[in-house]
């Protein structure tokens, strides 16, 4: 059968009769809706190629690629960049217009500065009538004078000549005695020769002013009404202000009479004390100092190149600012230290004996841990005197006391949150302390935004851990009511969960701010003022614990001397005040888990082999119970090292840093007074130097590089 071609099989189909309603039907089984045919276009797959170009075709980027691709024809250029006359006419007319606004506003300018200067020069140097022109004649000698009665009764003459009368030399502040004369009058006056000195007028003294560094304008109202104050010069540097303190009740008194009293009190000076002299000269009671103030204000005046006053040195502080790594006792208990070598820096034949009391770690109620939540401002108000240096140095001794169990977990805040840290357990410390040392004070202060932070990681942790939540801030609370509100209502969810809440103020107002107050109300808390870093390392422990710190009150240390081994002992620091004359201090101390607090002493040997130097006594009671607790520790000469280099690593730092005070203190310049002659009067020079000495573990630590480079600093500024 032959082929047929298509379009005649088109034809003959065409003529094919179709059954009645096929039509329909198939119509029918085709027709789709909208939602089926998006359907079914969703399945069809489309080249991947295909729909990159796609993509390309609405690009900004590729579209000015390609038409920067098409070159233009230079004549079309030129003729579009081509001005004409009117464009010409039109720009030298902006110019015109500009200049002339340049002109008006320059003159306007310079006659306002001109006038107003012209007024604060007129109001510092007020001349005299620009009627009268006076002849200035400066007299120190004898002169005579005849007025005639014409010239008395014709008050409308203008005085024509001003004479300066002054007696013997002439004043440093150029307070003349100025007499009006009309120049009539004058008939016989014997004037020596002026020459420059005196200021020609107002302009000159400007200028004399302006080159001698002053600051005329800040000085217009002194210089025009003559208020009582100080000029102020371009090369003057304004100093800190600092807040005043009352000097606390420190320091002991001393049992001597006659003229070692008067050392005493002239020198602020412990002189030696004779134990044989009586049994009240035999025994020593150490007040137990843990302030470091004093060393804390010697490095602050060393940064600015300035070195601390005498008065201001107490070396019991530079002795308290040591950590001396003294082995801790048992948990809640006291234990006596002691240690004993030669006086490096002192008289030959001195020997130096440190006393020291060291408090155990913190008894902690048997549980499971603590989680608790650091929320700290770090907004621009912070970098206040040293505010964030004090929050990190004691929110990181707070890091080496978490146990197994214990959490902490850190909100760093300012207008938003900056930093956050879960749940970081000991392991964490070191990280911890990097970041907190690591950030810096901006901006504003969302207390909101924090207190929204802490309690969400607060909440949200499902372990039976007791929580506890911290807010550290100098802020007071300023938003709308509504705010205010639902930050209470956050806080109120903790209770479901027994959270607490204490709130650390850094800032120096008088009076608490009631809002933060109502705040820790919220979760059985309270705010306190936190100005230094030992406190808030202390309110933290607490919250970290669950209990106060104390773990010992009324504690005393005293050291009693044998008369038969000691010629004579001198106690190292703790000098009296005069507010201490007023306010004595008391003798009894609380410490706290970790602290120490130690004594030095000189001491001089008496001839023969006793080796019982003495005994120290130590006693407290415990502040839950009020049971007493005594310790008592035999010394013995055999402590004692006999050389530098064989000293404990406690004697080795105590004995540096005591040196170091007393220079400060002039101390050891004040015992030449009483024959002690110090082996080494090289001063911070020959500190140094013997701090090259030291036991390697010694020289390794951080704390003791931080004392060297003051002594670094403060040795520079004798230079």
């Amino acid at each position: 059968m032959a082929e047929l071609p298509d379009n005649e099989i088109d034809a003959l189909l065409r003529e094919v009769a179709v059954p009645e309603g096929l039509l329909s039907r198939l119509r029918s089984s085709f027709e789709l809706s909208e939602v089926e045919v998006d359907a079914t276009l969703s399945q069809v797959t489309v080249p991947q190629v295909f729909l990159s170009r796609l993509k390309e075709i609405p690009l900004d980027e590729w579209v000015d690629r390609s038409l920067t691709n098409v070159l233009v024809p230079f004549e079309i250029v030129w003729r579009t960049r081509k001005l004409t006359w009117g464009d010409r006419v039109r720009g030298l007319a902006d110019q015109a217009t500009h200049i002339a606004l340049a002109a008006a506003l320059f003159v306007a300018i310079g006659l306002a500065l001109f006038s107003g200067t012209a007024t604060i020069v007129s109001s510092a140097f007020p001349d005299s009538d620009n009627d009268v022109q006076p002849t200035f004649v400066a007299y120190g000698g004898p002169m005579s004078l005849q007025v005639s009665a014409e010239a008395e009764s014709e008050s409308s003459l203008p005085p024509d000549v001003i004479i300066c009368v002054f007696d013997g030399p002439k004043p440093a502040n150029d307070a003349f005695h100025y007499a009006f004369f009309p120049r009539s009058s004058i008939v016989n006056i014997e004037s020596p020769d002026t020459g420059d000195d005196l200021p020609p007028g107002p302009v000159h003294l400007w200028q004399a002013s302006l080159a001698s560094g002053l600051r005329p304008y800040d000085d217009a109202v002194r210089m025009r009404w003559g208020v009582m104050s100080y000029g102020s010069f371009e090369q003057d540097v304004p100093g800190e202000l600092d807040s005043p303190r009352l000097p606390l009740a420190a320091g002991m008194e001393t049992l001597l009479r006659g003229r070692g009293r008067e050392f005493f009190l002239r020198h602020r000076t412990h002189p030696p004390v004779e134990p044989a002299a009586g049994q009240d000269f035999a025994t020593a009671t150490v007040p137990l100092s843990t302030r470091v103030q004093s060393y804390l204000d010697a490095q602050k005046l060393a940064s600015q190149s300035r070195r601390p006053d005498p008065r201001q040195i107490r070396v019991e502080d530079f002795l308290a600012a040591v950590n001396y790594r003294f082995p801790l006792p048992e948990p809640g208990m006291l234990g006596i230290r002691t240690a004993a070598g030669p006086s490096v820096f002192g008289p030959e034949g001195a020997a130096l004996l440190q006393v020291a009391v060291q408090a155990g770690a913190l008894q902690r109620p048997t549980s499971g841990g603590t989680h608790l939540v650091v929320a700290i401002d770090l907004s621009s108000s912070m970098s206040r005197g040293s505010r964030l240096n004090e929050v990190r140095q004691g929110v990181s001794r707070l890091f080496d006391q978490l146990e197994p169990g214990d959490y902490l977990s850190l909100v760093l805040f300012q207008d938003e949150v900056v930093q956050r840290v879960e749940k970081a357990s000991a392991a964490d410390k070191e990280g911890l302390k990097r970041l907190l040392f690591s950030v810096e004070p901006h901006g504003g202060t969302d207390l909101a935004a924090g207190l929204q932070a802490a309690m969400t990681l607060l909440l949200s942790d499902s372990l039976p851990q007791t929580k506890r939540l911290v807010l550290i801030t100098d802020s007071r609370v300023i938003m709308p009511a509504r705010t205010d509100a639902q930050v209470r209502s956050l806080l109120a969810e903790g209770e479901s969960v027994g959270a607490k809440m204490q709130i650390l103020d850094m800032s120096d107002r008088n009076e608490i701010d009631p809002a933060l107050a109502q705040w820790a109300q919220v979760l059985r808390g309270d705010v306190r003022r936190t100005p230094d870093a030992g406190r808030i390392y202390w309110h933290l422990l607490e919250m970290l614990t669950g209990r106060s710190p104390v773990i010992a009150s009324e504690t005393k240390l005293s050291v009693r001397f044998n008369p038969e081994c000691v010629a004579a002992w001198r106690l190292i620091g703790h000098d009296a005040n005069s507010f201490a004359a007023v306010n004595p201090p008391s003798l009894d101390a609380e410490l706290k888990a970790g602290e120490a607090a130690t004594g030095l002493f000189e001491i001089w040997f008496q001839p023969g082999e006793s080796d019982e130097v003495g005994q120290a006594e130590l006693t407290w009671k415990d502040p839950d119970s009020g049971s007493p607790h005594r310790v008592l520790q035999r010394i013995s000469r055999l402590q004692f090292a006999p050389s530098a280099a064989e000293m404990p690593l406690s004697l080795q730092q105590a004995t540096l840093v005591a040196e170091t005070a007393e220079i400060l203190k002039g101390s050891r310049d004040a015992l030449r007074e009483l024959g002690f002659v110090h082996a080494n009067g090289r001063g911070l020079a020959g500190v140094l130097s013997a701090s090259r000495t030291v036991h390697p573990g010694l020289a390794e630590r951080a704390d003791f590089r931080a004392f060297l480079e003051l002594v670094v600093r403060l040795e520079k500024v004798d230079k």
